[in-house]
């Protein structure tokens, strides 16, 4: 275990850095947090996972996503039915193979794509969408930052999306 002061396999220096620019302050000021908190015991609210890529409460990730300017400009009253037919519509993915149990590539394709449009275009959350197509939300959150990435690299797949 590494000596006081000394780096270890962890980088302490983001959470440090919340206490104190001077490396000695903020080592004696988390020290001190921590004594100060150890009767506390377990808080469930530091422990719940919202939208999948925040660990903290609803509103914890609200700030967060304001804070990074991450926001839904319009949110469109549509069912997650309609995406999966207009998904079939405009990218040709039949809506059995969207709906289905298949885990190969078109099908998890036309699910990213309806995950990414039902996120950002009516408001769902990550966990209604992927319980809608019976799949784990990490697996949904995957196939939506490819979605993502592909806007951002071909542009006939972000004028099909829009």
């Amino acid at each position: 275990m590494p000596e006081r002061g000394e780096m270890g396999i962890v980088d302490v220096e983001p959470v440090l850095g919340q206490f104190s620019a001077d490396k000695g302050k903020a080592v004696r000021a988390y020290e001190q947090y921590v004594l100060d908190h150890m009767g506390d015991g377990h808080r469930g609210e530091f422990y719940k996972v919202e939208d999948q890529r925040f660990l903290g409460s609803e509103g914890f990730s609200d700030r967060i996503q304001r804070s990074a300017k991450e926001k839904v400009d319009h949110i469109y009253e549509i069912s997650l039915e309609g995406m999966v037919d207009e998904v079939e519509i405009g990218f040709g993915i039949p809506v059995s193979v969207v709906r289905g149990l298949s885990r190969n590539r078109i099908a998890a394709s036309g699910r990213s794509i309806v995950g990414y449009l039902g996120r950002k275009l009516a408001g769902y959350s990550l966990s209604s969408i992927a319980d809608y197509f019976r799949r784990d939300p990490v697996s949904l959150c995957q196939g939506i930052a490819k979605v993502e990435k592909r806007m951002g690299e071909e542009d006939t797949f972000r004028q099909k999306l829009m």
